[in-house]
This record gives structure tokens, sequence and C-alpha cells, in this order.
């Protein structure tokens, strides 16, 4: 892996670095969602009915998947939806934490490189006015 402080520019930033990080970063986004599709797909193949017996003479039939059953969870709402989803938003928060922290570095080695003087609140995350030119 090559190091942000040999680049000298954003533009070599950019094509040597970010762009690596970048292909990554697409790759875990479709195995997130190749995943996300599986849980799905792994209910609907994996689910038991399980005969539960109340008392003696009854007995009630219990869906199970992976020690959830359907006494207490929606079921199909659990792993069709809610899990698969949370595996996508997990990906979406997973890659904006990383561009963040790239950005940041990039902005940290801009600073001690070319003593630019970054407004505080750029480099804590909130940005008002204008950047200054790299």
């Amino acid at each position: 892996m090559v190091l942000i402080e040999s680049f000298t520019s954003v533009r070599s930033w950019s094509k040597y670095y970010i762009s690596g990080s970048l292909e990554l970063l697409g790759n875990f986004v479709q195995h997130s969602e190749e995943s996300a599709l599986e849980t799905a797909e792994r209910y609907r193949d994996e689910v038991q009915i399980v005969e539960v017996e109340v008392h003696e003479d009854y007995t009630k039939a219990v869906e199970m998947h992976r020690g959830l059953d359907n006494e207490s969870w929606d079921m199909r709402a659990l792993f069709v939806e809610y899990f698969p989803n949370l595996q996508r938003r997990s990906a979406l928060l997973t890659m904006s934490g990383l561009l963040e922290s790239e950005v940041r570095m990039l902005c940290n080695s801009m600073k001690k490189r070319k003593n630019i003087q970054f407004p505080s609140t750029i480099l804590m995350g909130r940005v008002s006015g204008k950047l200054p030119r790299i």
C-alpha cells in the first residue's frame, strides 16, 4: 500500500491512492448485497416447522430459523426485510466512514506538505464557507 504522504497533489492522490480504495469498496458493496440476498434465500430454504407440545392433547406448529421463532417475531419481515436492509445500511456507513477518513488524511497531508490552512470546522466534519484551493 502506498503511503498518502508520498503524494504531492490531489490529482495524484485520486489517481494512485483513492482509486484502489474505491475499487475495494465496490467489491465490498457487491459482496454485501449478495450476502443480504442470501439471508432472505436461506430463510426461505431453511425455515423449519416444529411441533411444540402445549399440553398433553394439544400441539402447535412453530416456525423456527436461526434460533428465532414466529411466536416472538414476524419471521418473514425479519429475514426478508430487516436483516438484509441492516446489512445494506451497515455497508453504507462503512463506505461513508472510510471515505471520510481518507479525505481527512488527504487534508492533513496537504496541510503539512503545502502549509495549507483549512478552517478547523472542515477537519471536524462541518463545512461552511469557501474551501482553500489545493
